[in-house]
């Protein structure tokens, strides 16, 4: 797991820093590689990291090229899927990024870190939060004019500070008033950029930025969570971030903006993020359901009450669990409720009428629990049969792919006979004796003609 590292390093001059940077050849990532990375460090070194899945249910950060010799100041870094490197920022005469002297910093697969020389015409601020979109476009915030979103084009040809053209935007309501954004860091996902907002009520929201308006709206729920995020990352269609103070690893909701947490996960302090966009994560999980009513026959115009218990057995969260229970025919007066939610789970819909079509979250060891209820016709017949199935969002498109390792328990069926099955049709006493009749005359008849050896 990540450990908190805060390392020390001696800088002499400002002229030789220069020197040292330049001369660190950066190499190429992998194309769009999976990895989240995250920075991390005192205020004058900073450690790259690379963080998966592993075999415990954790996030594993481990250093990159450990143990990295260029260990320098720098932040806002973000993944260029177009040359495969990622780009960050720093100051050459101070430890605080600022505008008057930003250096655009290229750090390649092994944390080596290379200086593209000095951006022209960046607002003088201090500057702790960026992304790229799949496209290239470096979108930075500031740590001090929060108001602003400066957008940096590097450009199709050799990438250079001087070579890049610098654009800002102000943040705003979308009516012309304008905003500020107290997000430690920022992250692109569906074609806008994301952050967390500190409001005045205490609660942290997910923020949208609109990043041709510089519109900033809150998702219309809070995060549900108190913890600070310094590191948050983009993908297709989803952010995901590591809590400040080792809360863990946690999925935010585009929709909702409420946070669920995947995984567990070392704290960081003075962090940074990046990654490349348009890879989704992996995270493998084990999604079980049950179902039982409570009896094995069933009466004509009975209520039946079913017990559904959705849970996750694996290492990882999963988000979106789709729980569908379709119901027999010739029932009446269906309804559902989501009863109990246990270890973070949440359904997404507490209640309705009809067949159950819910949505739920899920972390690793949780559950929920739902109650269906409906009626009998007075004519109903056979066995009473009801399935439940809990499906993940498995297809590309889905905000979080999780992996299920065992299918075999996504379903759940419960049976129920008809009181006693073929009912028999009593005999009327007349016929008992008319067969008893027939047999003596019968008797008469035939006995004489059988010869006497064999009677």
């Amino acid at each position: 797991m990540l450990y908190h590292r805060l390392y020390q390093v001696a800088i002499s001059a400002a002229a030789a820093l220069v020197s040292s940077i330049a001369s660190a050849q950066a190499t190429e990532f992998a194309a769009c590689p999976s990895p989240f990375y995250l920075s991390q460090g005192s205020a004058d070194s900073i450690q790259l990291f690379s963080g998966n899945p592993d075999a415990l249910g954790g996030v594993d950060f481990a250093e990159v090229n450990a143990p990295q010799t260029a260990k320098l100041d720098y932040n806002a870094i973000a993944f260029r899927e177009s040359d495969r490197f990622m780009y960050g920022l720093r100051s050459i005469s101070s430890s605080a990024v600022t505008g008057s002297d930003a250096h655009l910093i290229r750090i390649g697969a092994n944390a080596e870190i290379e200086d593209l020389g000095a951006i022209t015409g960046m607002p003088d601020a201090f500057y702790l939060a960026g992304d790229m979109s799949p496209a290239g476009d470096y979108y930075v915030l500031s740590g001090t004019a929060r108001s602003t979103l400066v957008t940096l084009d590097l450009g199709a040809g050799p990438v250079s500070g001087a070579a890049t053209t610098v654009s800002t935007v102000g943040l705003n309501d979308g009516a012309g008033s304008p905003l500020e954004i107290n997000s430690g860091d920022i992250a692109f996902a569906d074609g806008r950029l994301w952050g967390l907002h500190l409001a005045g009520s205490g609660d942290w929201y997910l923020a949208e930025i609109n990043v041709t308006t510089g519109e900033l709206s809150l998702a219309p729920n809070p995060t549900g969570i108190s913890n600070p995020f310094g590191a948050l990352w983009g993908t297709p269609d989803a952010i995901y971030g590591n809590a400040n103070d080792g809360a863990g690893f946690f999925y935010f909701d585009l929709t909702t903006g409420i946070a669920t947490q995947i995984a567990t996960s070392s704290g960081a302090a003075r962090n940074d993020a990046a990654r490349c966009v348009s890879n989704r994560p992996i995270f493998p999980t084990d999604i079980a359901i049950t179902k039982d009513n409570g009896q094995s026959e069933y009466t004509p115009d009975q209520t039946v009450v079913y017990t559904i218990d959705v849970s996750n057995q694996g290492l990882f969260g999963a988000v979106g669990v789709q729980v569908d229970d379709p119901l027999p025919a010739n029932v009446n007066s269906a309804t559902w409720t989501c009863t109990s939610q246990s270890g973070g789970a949440a359904c997404r819909t507490a209640s309705g009428n009809g067949a159950i079509s819910a949505v739920v979250d899920l972390p690793a060891g949780s559950s929920v629990r739902f109650e269906l209820s409906f009626t009998l016709d007075p004519g109903f017949s056979g066995d009473l049969v009801n399935t439940v199935t809990a499906t993940l969002p498995n297809n590309a498109g889905s905000p979080l792919q999780a992996q299920d390792s065992d299918t075999s328990n996504n379903s759940a069926t419960d049976r129920d006979r008809s009181p006693a099955g073929p009912q028999a049709v009593p005999i009327p006493v007349w016929v008992i004796v008319m067969q008893g009749l027939f047999l003596l005359l019968l008797s008469a008849r035939v006995l004489p003609l059988i010869p006497a050896r064999f009677r």
